[in-house]
Parts: structure tokens; sequence; C-alpha cells
């Protein structure tokens, strides 16, 4: 009897189950990072739409043969020593508005456009920056770049073309901070080399930047790093450019920037500068009375400055000593505070006015990389205070909030005020009035926008008047502008018919130049003014002799030779016209006309011999002379 086998048909193993991986959580830092940024893009919005101001962006642009070219000559020049810019060594600065230059001229809008791009790099570096200082503190870096981008005190630096040196060498500043701390989270040297690289190409676009070495060791003092020889040893060479670039900066301005010593007192000096040390804390909370323009004070007539300004720097001072004596009993729980103020001092020390530098004692624009350190210092404290205090977590989040949008409104209508140069100065005027104030800039930059850029000659004078009548300049300038302006005035009048008016109004342009001229006898420009004036008049002997001024004042300028001859010619002095021809033709050996003149002059003289001989020099030289008048003097001459 068979036996069946039962055979087992082989099952295949079920898969094992997968289990779904788990998805990582959104990082909610790119959000907000977006918000800002954008929210950064539209208070700033305004700049995007400002002409160049006559506040150095004349000097930085329209005056600047170095931006108007990229060849390999021009780069040379770029980054010269002896090619400064506005008594600053800043070649990055320069390259990067020829690169403007080289793809819009001089259209705003590109200029204004890259500067809010770099804003807004520099505002996305802050929220890195710190973000990796605070150990990956979301609020803190949040906080710290919402308040960089948008405070009203850092549209100076964004707003105004010539300040491109500011947010550039921000962006390599920060650059850097972030390279260093990579370094010190991997301990790889490529980062710290980045660091040097970046930290050139920083103090090549501001000089501001060589204090970049105290903050590193700053930056190692918050991050617990002992100060030894080593981490000494490793900035060097960080000291070494530092060193360097700051000795260029002080040679370059040691002749205009810095004022005499002997101009004010070593108490009034320190005071300049806990001024401004009290004054831009005080702005980072309560931003009223921006200005464009920060003059140093009225000071009496036996040089002292008022009382009430000295308190406000003795109370600077005084927060300045607190901070350092605090530093040293509670360490530890002083560290936060004693970085952010630090920080703030160091990166704006070079700017205090402790040795008078420029016409203003204090600059928003000097504000840019020094606030970060104060953000910081709040934003800690802040969130340790949630911390401790949950409770205050809502009063807190409303309070920023609305902290925020004020801001954001004040910056805004900052942005607004650097429009144009009308604008500028006019809100410079309006928080520094005449009196008690004399910013005589304002007046004569807002006249010169007014009369030179715009030909509203009644506005212009207007100012220039404030000046004269009422402030008493002795800025030579303002009267050769009011000269010109009388003198265009007279010569509509001219165009009309109008000869009373146009006398009257050309001996005002007279009286004016002659005022200019008493001030400062060098300038040839006010010469040929009154030349072209005295012609206008149809008085050739004063023309003449004005125009004698102007050959002394430019001897290699042979137009003015030939003018001054037309003008004797028309005097009736032929002698002297012929001298004046004669000198135009051994300055300029080609010129037949010069020649040709001078046989005109003889001819007028009676000395036939000598015009027949010039008359014939003229002929050979290619002039064509009539046979007429060649015949005549034949005549003449036998």
């Amino acid at each position: 009897m068979s036996q069946k086998v039962n055979k087992k048909i082989p099952q295949k193993q079920a898969p094992p189950v997968k289990k779904a991986a788990p998805s990582k959580p959104f990082d909610y830092k790119w959000l907000w990072l977006a918000a800002i940024l954008v929210l950064t893009f539209i208070v700033f919005y305004p700049a995007l739409q400002a002409e160049f101001t006559n506040w150095d962006d004349n000097v930085y642009l329209n005056e600047n043969k170095l931006i108007t070219g990229l060849s390999f000559d021009h780069i040379k020049k770029i980054f010269s020593i002896d090619n400064p810019v506005s008594l600053n060594y800043h070649p990055i600065t320069i390259l990067s508005l020829a690169i403007d230059y080289h793809f819009s001229k001089l259209a705003p809008f590109r200029y204004h456009l890259v500067n809010l791009v770099l804003h807004l790099l520099n505002t996305a570096l802050v929220f890195f920056f710190a973000y990796k200082l605070s150990k990956k503190n979301l609020f803190v870096a949040i906080f710290v770049s919402l308040f960089f981008g948008i405070h009203p005190m850092h549209v100076e630096s964004v707003a105004w073309v010539a300040e491109r040196k500011d947010v550039l060498y921000a962006f390599f500043f920060l650059s850097a901070l972030i390279t260093y701390l990579l370094y010190r989270e991997t301990k790889k040297v490529i980062y710290i080399v980045f660091t040097f690289f970046l930290f050139l190409l920083s103090v090549l676009s501001k000089a501001m930047a060589v204090v970049l070495p105290l903050v590193l060791l700053l930056v190692d003092y918050y991050r617990g790093r002992k100060i030894t020889w080593k981490v000494l040893a490793e900035k060097i060479p960080f000291f070494l450019v530092a060193l360097l670039f700051g000795a260029l900066a002080v040679h370059i301005q040691s002749g205009k920037a810095i004022a005499s010593y002997g101009l004010f007192t070593f108490y009034q000096r320190l005071s300049f500068g806990f001024y401004g040390f009290i004054t831009y804390i005080w702005k980072l909370f309560l931003p009223v009375h921006l200005s464009g323009f920060y003059p140093y004070p009225i000071t009496d007539i036996y040089g002292i400055i008022p009382l009430s300004f000295y308190l406000i720097a003795g109370g600077g001072l005084l927060i300045f000593l607190a901070v350092i004596m605090f530093s040293f009993i509670w360490k530890d729980r002083m560290k936060v505070i004693t970085f952010g103020f630090a920080f703030f001092f160091l990166t704006i020390v070079t700017v205090l006015q402790f040795m008078s530098v420029g016409q203003v004692i204090m600059a928003e624009r000097y504000s840019y990389i020094p606030y970060i350190g104060l953000f910081f210092t709040l934003a800690m404290l802040l969130h340790q205070l949630l911390e401790k205090m949950p409770a205050f977590k809502v009063p807190a989040f409303v309070f920023v909030l609305a902290a925020a949008i004020t801001l954001s409104v004040v910056t805004y209508g900052r942005a607004q005020a650097w429009k144009n140069s009308a604008t500028f100065w006019t809100d410079v005027i309006e928080k520094y009035p005449f009196p008690p104030w004399t910013v005589q800039v304002a007046f004569e930059n807002r006249g010169n926008y007014y009369a030179r850029e715009h030909e509203l000659y009644d506005e212009g004078l207007a100012d220039y008047n404030v000046l004269v009548k009422q402030m008493k300049t002795r800025n030579y300038n303002i009267f050769k502008n009011i000269g010109n302006i009388y003198g265009l005035k007279g010569q509509a009048f001219a165009r009309q018919g109008d000869t009373a008016n146009f006398r009257a109004y050309s001996l005002r342009a007279i009286a004016a130049y002659d005022t200019a001229i008493a001030l400062n006898p060098k300038d040839a420009d006010m010469y040929i003014n009154l030349a072209i004036t005295y012609a206008a008049m149809n008085q050739p002997d004063s023309e003449a002799i004005y125009y004698g001024k102007v050959v002394s004042l430019l001897p290699g300028e042979v137009e003015y030779v030939e003018r001054q001859g037309m003008a004797w010619f028309k005097a009736g002095n032929f002698r002297e016209a012929a001298s004046c021809f004669l000198t135009q033709s051994k300055l300029q050996p080609q010129n037949h006309n010069a020649v040709y003149n001078a046989s005109v002059c003889y001819d007028h003289l009676g000395e036939k011999a000598s015009a027949l001989s010039y008359a014939l020099k003229a002929k050979q030289m290619g002039h064509a002379v009539d046979d007429k008048y060649l015949d005549g003097l034949r005549r003449a001459v036998k």
C-alpha cells in the first residue's frame, strides 16, 4: 500500500513592515528671516526713488573720474593710496561704484538698489551671527536682526549713496564674524583664513573695520575662551593689518578732516566723545530729532560750550564707568551686558570725536555696526526674563510688535527725507534752525541745489542771503554764486531789451564778485565771470584787465590770452592786443589766426611793415589772407 508523502510548499515570507520615517519639523527660522527681510525692504523702499544729494554724492560720483572705467589702468588707480576719495582710502567701495557706473552711468536707481540689497544681506548676516553667538536661540536672532533691519538710525547708511562704504564694509565685517564662529566650532584653519580675507575686504571698504581683531577677542571672551598667548598670536596678522590701515587713515585725514588740536580744549574733546556715546544709546531707544547733520554745540564769545552739553556728556561718562565697574564686580552676571556694551564701544570708539574729525559731532551712519551689540544684549536679557517669568510673554510680544511697527513707520518717513538735496537740507534746517544754530552748509547746499542744479534762482538767492546777511558768512563761494545769479538775471533782462535792469543786476554781480575776490584772490573763475560781465556791459578795457588776471593765474590756458587780445582790440588798445596775439602765437606755433590778428593790430597802429610781415607769415601758414589787404600794405610800405 503506497503511502502519500505530504510535501510542504514553501511560503513567501511577508516583507517587513517599514516604519514611517519621522518627518523633520519645519524650520521656522527661514520663515522668520524672510518676513524680516520683506519688512526691511518695504520700510526702505522710498530710498529707491531718491536722487543723488550734493552732500558727498557729487564727490563720489559726478566729480570722481576713478569710477568711469573698469580697465586695468583704472583699477590700478582705484587701489593706489595716492588717490583717496573724500579723504578716505576705500578702493573696494570705489570699485563697486565703478561697476554701477559701467552699467547705469549716473542713473541713481541702481546705486540705491545695490545699497538696499547690501543692507538686506547684512540683515540676514546679523540674523545668523546672533543665532550662532546665542547658541541657536531663534528669539535672539529674530529680535537682533529685526531691529537692525528697520531701525531709523540706519537710514543714512542705506539711503545715502556716498555711504556705500558703510553697508559694504559691514557685509564683509559680519561675514568675518560668522566665519570666525565657524572656526571656533570646527577648529578648521580654513575658516580663520576666510576670516582674515574678509577682514582685508572690509578695511579696503571702510577704515572703521580696523577694530575687528578686538571684536574677535570679545567673541572669544563671550564664548568662554581664555585669552592666552596662543589666542593672541592667531590675531597678530589681523592687528598688523589694523595698524597699517589705521595709520593710513590718520595720515590721509590729518591734512584737512582732523581739526587742529588747539581748536578745542582737552575737556571739550572729552565731552564730545561721551556726548556722542550717550546720544547714540538713547537714540537707539528713542530715535527722535534725527538729522543728516549734527553740528558741534554753539560756543559763546569766550569759546565756552553750554553747561547742559557737559551734563549730557557727564551722564555718558558715568554710564561708561558704571558698566566697567560692574563688569569687574559681577563678571558672570554681567557677561551679556559687558559683551553688548563692549561690542558697541569698540566698533564706535574711532568716530566718537575724542579727536575731532569732519564737521559733525556725531552721525547716524556710525551706529550701523555698533548697534548690533546693544540689540544682542537687549535680546538676551529679555529672553532670560521671559524664561524666568513666562507670564510676561504676551505683554512682551505686544511691546516688541508695537516697537517694530513704530520704528518701521519712522524709518519709512526718514527714508523720504533723502529724496533729493532740497528735502535733505530742509530737514537739517528744520532740526537746527537759525538762530540759534548756524549750520551754514545746509543753506549753502540747498541754495546750490536750487540755483545751480535747477535754475531756481530766487530760491537759491534766498538761502545765500541768509548766509550773507544773517550768518555773516566769509565763504567766498557764496558771493561767487550770488554774482553768478545776478549775472544770469542780468542776461535775461538783456534778452528782453530791458537795459536798466540789465545794468542794475550786472552791477550787483560785479559787487558780489569783488567781495569774493577779496576773500580769495586766487580763484580764476571769478575773474572770468567779471570779464564776461564787463563784456556784456560793453566795457572792453575792464574785460581785458580781468582776462589778464586769468592769464596770470592760468598761464597755460591760451584761450584767455586770445580773449584778452580781442578785448584790448575792442577797446582800441592795439599795442596791447598785438602783444597778446603774439604771445598766443608763441604758445601755439601753428595758430595762423593769432599771427593774422597781430598783423591787423599793427595795421591799426600804422606800422605797415610789421603788419605786412605778419600777414605774409599768416598766409604762408595757411591763413586765407585777402589779396587786397596785402596789396594795400605793400603800397603803404613802398
